[in-house]
């Protein structure tokens, strides 16, 4: 992925973009969290924690979409694609012990983060996604919340 980013910055420096007609990206293509740290630009896709065989050459094209799109337009600019797997239901094995022989060619730690990764870059913390179960469950122990929004959640608390 690094030295396709870098071949499409040498191309996209050579882009004349007066005649250039940007248009949004298909239905299930588009960016799910765009974020701006430290002056870099990140954009994120979350995904299910079960990926199908060949998920991973399809997120590689579309992270590499995403970056021809964004270097298309400021071939310097500093922008970092992601695949999120938000957290990992198959403990104590890894997310990439289960499921990572699905992802190829994407990179471990690189091209997808997982729980932690990506929750730890959000906060600014350690082991964030401990921080966020542990909300939830003080609100499924909070019988005031549960009263008051029971109607809205009526469906996930008869279960």
């Amino acid at each position: 992925m690094t030295e396709c980013i870098e071949r499409l910055r040498v191309v996209a420096k050579k882009i004349n973009r007066n005649n250039l007609n940007y248009i949004d990206p298909p239905s299930g293509h588009g960016v799910d969290i765009y974020l701006i740290k430290d002056n870099i630009e990140y954009v994120f896709d979350l995904k299910a924690t079960h990926p199908n065989r060949g998920d991973g050459s399809r997120f590689s094209d579309q992270l590499l979409d995403w970056y021809c799109y964004r270097l298309s337009r400021e071939p310097l600019a500093s922008i970092h694609t992601r695949i999120v797997i938000p957290f990992n239901p198959f403990l104590p094995k890894t997310w990439w012990e289960s499921q990572g022989n699905k992802m190829y060619p994407l990179e471990e730690n690189h091209d997808i983060w997982v729980e932690n990764e990506f929750w730890d870059f959000c906060s600014g913390k350690i082991n964030t996604w401990s921080l966020i179960k542990e909300a939830f469950i003080d609100l499924q122990e909070d019988k005031a919340f549960i009263n008051k929004y029971k109607q809205k959640f009526r469906n996930y608390l008869d279960n």
